[in-house]
């Protein structure tokens, strides 16, 4: 069983509390890093994470491979190579909807979190109102 599953009980009762939860690389990696495989279908690769709770934001932050390369640690995973990143990024572009914002990650470290808090801050206040919903209903 996925965390996402076993976690979605204790979830949904902290958000129904007012309790705002940030997660890091949710089910939209997986799928993104799965369907990038040859011969992995993209909508067996989501299937396992249906219903899962749907995010009120995702921030994509984008990188051109020139710039991933050359930022320290780049290669040391096993997937974080140019070759397979040019297979995930448009498995990512599929994945997005309204509710996701994409992100240049070439900006200072600085300015990417002035953006991200504001956004956050944002989203938080917009969500305190808004019903749960749920992946690829």
């Amino acid at each position: 069983m996925g965390t996402g599953v076993r976690y979605k009980p204790k979830m949904t009762r902290l958000l129904n509390e007012g309790t705002t939860i940030v997660v890091d690389r949710y089910a939209f990696s997986g799928v993104a890093f799965s369907a990038a495989k040859s011969g992995m279908n993209y909508d067996w690769c989501k299937a396992p994470d249906e219903g899962l709770l749907k995010p009120d934001i995702v921030f994509l932050l984008s990188l051109c491979n020139k710039s991933a390369r050359e930022r320290a640690g780049f290669g040391e995973e096993r997937y974080e190579n140019s070759f397979f990143q040019s297979k995930v990024a448009p498995v990512f572009q599929r994945l997005k909807d309204s509710t996701w914002k994409e992100i240049n990650a070439e900006d200072s470290i600085e300015d990417l979190h002035a953006l991200l808090f504001k956004d956050t801050i944002e989203i938080v206040k917009k969500c305190k109102t808004s019903p749960l919903r749920y992946l690829w209903e």
